[in-house]
């Protein structure tokens, strides 16, 4: 029995050693480890964007990465496209160390963007019809640019984003045109590679894909008009988009519109409470420049229009019919039907009574 308890003693003390020798070693090579695994995050976020950071830290325990505070731009040494932006907090959990070490296929269990701020500003236009060979300063943003010559693959389980906002601004007045603000994103399986960002325009891969924004603002092309959206909801998986309450807003007062423009125009008041879209190929729309829609459900369409006769008819301006518009659309469009229900519109005119100063 005495026999029994020394073996069993001695048994409890080498295990203890053990723990210990191994605790000890792990204390002081574990700041090597993650210092090695923070160089190695640098690395693989080289790609054709500048970007910079507060701070990174990585939890073997978890095996997690996050960074505070991120900025980036795209393209590194561009200035016809410049797409900049910033992260309050990147997380990236799940991540196979061994992998981000040593490999170019990354597998990622979630990846968490709190606050996510992106500002679009395009420098110069590039003609829809010009034949030239796009150059490199002429590249607009793909995801694919992002890992190019670092990693071979990505998989990503879970992207989850709160708090997004996006702007984008012309350069020559240095204005914002548009904006949506307040975004939620949910994103299932995504994968990225250089055979998928070959069909997809430098674009991913997923199976499912929410979001959902609260407010987002477009000013129209006469600056006159801006479209409001309340709410904006994407479901990918069901092909589904949902707007709660879309309204054009004129800028200008009924008097005040002819005197901006000098010639005849329409002043426009829109209200639609609900737009329900079904059958929409998010996918196409996102990374092809597709509209595809199986039916449009518009209902409760709110519609008066007003004109200054007032005002001289340019002879030099030419306003081409919907059809036309749609024909020139640099988007691809194919819409089966469209339902409008309970629709009202008004038209009205101030008759030339007299002269336009």
């Amino acid at each position: 029995m005495n026999r029994i308890k020394k073996t069993w003693k001695t048994w409890l003390i080498i295990v203890l050693g053990l723990g210990a020798c191994i605790l000890i070693v792990v204390l002081a090579i574990n700041p090597l480890i993650k210092n090695l695994l923070a160089t190695q995050v640098e690395r693989k976020l080289v790609g054709n964007f500048h970007y910079s950071y507060d701070h990174l830290t990585v939890d073997l325990l978890s095996r997690s990465v996050t960074l505070d505070n991120v900025t980036w731009r795209f393209p590194k040494d561009s200035t016809l496209f410049n797409h900049s932006g910033g992260i309050s907090r990147l997380s990236i959990e799940g991540v196979s160390l061994l992998t981000l070490i040593r490999g170019n296929h990354l597998k990622i269990q979630e990846i968490r963007f709190d606050s996510l701020h992106l500002e679009n500003r395009i420098e110069t236009q590039i003609k829809q019809d010009s034949t030239d060979q796009i150059g490199p300063d002429n590249v607009t943003f793909n995801f694919y640019e992002l890992i190019k010559g670092q990693i071979e693959s990505l998989e990503v389980e879970k992207i989850s984003m709160i708090n997004g906002t996006a702007i984008w601004i012309k350069p020559q007045t240095n204005t914002i045109w548009r904006k949506i603000v307040d975004v939620q994103v949910n994103i299932r399986h995504l994968q990225l590679d250089s055979a998928i960002a070959a069909t997809n325009n430098g674009w991913f891969t997923l199976l499912t894909a929410d979001l959902e924004g609260h407010k987002a603002e477009l000013f129209l092309p006469d600056s006159l008009h801006k479209v409001l959206l309340r709410k904006l909801r994407l479901d990918y998986s069901n092909q589904t988009i949902i707007i709660d309450s879309l309204e054009i807003i004129p800028l200008k007062t009924k008097s005040e519109m002819a005197y901006a423009q000098r010639y005849e125009t329409d002043r426009m008041e829109m209200t639609i409470p609900k737009i329900v879209a079904t059958g929409t190929d998010i996918g196409a729309l996102m990374m092809s420049n597709k509209l595809w829609i199986q039916n449009i459900l518009i209902d409760d369409l709110s519609l008066e229009v007003f004109r200054d006769k007032n005002p001289p008819i340019p002879h030099d301006l030419y306003i081409g019919l919907p059809q036309t518009a749609l024909k020139n659309s640099t988007l691809n469009i194919k819409i089966d039907a469209i339902q409008l229900v309970n629709g009202y519109i008004r038209y009205e005119e101030l008759s030339d009574s007299h002269l336009f100063q």
